[in-house]
């Protein structure tokens, strides 16, 4: 049976965090009827999208190709930020730490010298003397880009969920997905605990839900992380003063910080979490997560080395190459996904939901996206 007309549309977002609303905006914004659904009400605590501040930085260590996506991302911010009035982004540059030959120093130097990303390269001593919040290993460098910053996380997903409406999106909240049926070659179902939808095409943006949703449990692995946020005994590991950092630690791990904006310094380590499961996996922090960032945090950024202020979980949701997955299923290219950001999307939000956008409209995206091909995770179990 037919769904109701106001029940059709010409594209559906599931999940609305930063890919999901910003894809829901763009769509919006280019005139097409959109509904985005959210089992929660955005911007939540419970995915992958939150945590006050997000480092946005263009050196990009994992590889190159992500640089044009970064470039457009700002733009995109800084038209965001025209258009709601609100300060989205600081740029308080961004420091590098570690060894020359390490991936995170050989990488993000690699990216800065292709796309002529304006960096320095610093000494030990150097880092020492200009930004003295930290404290780097011995015999490390550092690579310092004035271009990186901070993203204040809960407003740009509200930002752009906000602009979305205005653009006439209709947004459900509170509604969870249980199916999606996309037999028929030209239109989807997408029946809710509460209604059914029929689409044209749909956008999977529901992060560590995706996997289970679409059935490619199989290509994805999803950690609980842990985020945290100290009190500061020093100024200089506050904003303005203090770039976001990543430092690379002797045993592999990487530690990254956010300065202190008023609510706490936030320091963390990148895939240190437990493999998890986002229907279950709700418990508060352990203590003894807390214990290994600040152990860490001690060592590296002793001045931000306070007592607690909060912690909170985060989930990652991450391919085996480590790099996005975002475009359609090659066994049902109307289910295009837009997820498995790995740990490190957020600030790549707009530029992501502007591609997706072109994908839905069949318009040849702007920016290169072969390295995240769908194709590669195979093909799903249901």
């Amino acid at each position: 049976m037919d769904s109701p007309a106001h029940n059709r549309f010409d594209v559906l977002v599931i999940g609305l965090g930063a890919s999901g609303g910003a894809s829901l905006y763009h769509l919006a914004r280019a005139g097409l009827r959109v509904l985005g659904i959210d089992q929660f009400a955005p911007p939540h605590h419970r995915g992958s999208s939150h945590g006050h501040t997000r480092i946005y930085r263009q050196a990009y260590y994992e590889a190159p190709v992500y640089v044009p996506m970064a470039l457009r991302a700002l733009e995109l911010w800084h038209e965001l930020e025209r258009d709601t009035g609100r300060k989205l982004f600081t740029q308080t540059g961004g420091l590098t730490i570690g060894r020359r030959e390490d991936a995170l120093i050989a990488g993000a130097l690699l990216s800065a010298q292709q796309h002529r990303i304006a960096h320095e390269l610093l000494t030990e001593a150097e880092i020492a003397a200009r930004f003295p919040a930290f404290n780097p290993p011995v015999g490390t460098m550092g690579l310092y880009e004035p271009t990186a910053g901070v993203l204040f996380a809960d407003l740009c997903v509200q930002s752009h969920l906000e602009m979305a409406k205005a653009a006439g999106a209709r947004v459900n909240t509170g509604e969870t997905v249980q199916s999606i049926d996309y037999s028929n070659a030209d239109r989807v179902i997408v029946r809710t605990n509460s209604s059914t939808y029929e689409a044209g095409r749909v956008v999977v943006a529901a992060g560590a839900w995706a996997p289970k949703l679409l059935g490619l449990e199989h290509a994805f692995h999803v950690t609980r992380e842990t985020v945290n946020w100290f009190q500061t005994s020093s100024t200089s590991a506050r904003a303005p003063e203090c770039p976001v950092s990543m430092i690379a630690l002797a045993d592999g791990r990487m530690f990254y910080s956010l300065p202190d904006f008023g609510d706490g310094f936030k320091a963390g380590l990148h895939h240190n979490g437990c493999t998890g499961d986002a229907h279950l996996d709700w418990e508060p922090v352990s203590g003894s997560d807390t214990e290994l960032v600040a152990i860490e945090l001690a060592n590296y950024v002793p001045g931000a080395a306070g007592a607690v202020v909060e912690s909170a979980p985060c989930f990652y949701t991450s391919t085996a190459d480590q790099h996005f997955a975002i475009g359609p299923l090659p066994s049902a290219p109307n289910i295009i996904l837009a997820a498995a950001c790995s740990g490190h999307g957020f600030k790549f939000a707009p530029a992501i939901g502007e591609a997706v956008s072109q994908m839905a409209r069949g318009i040849p995206t702007a920016l290169p996206m072969d390295v995240f091909d769908v194709g590669r995770l195979g093909a799903p179990t249901h």
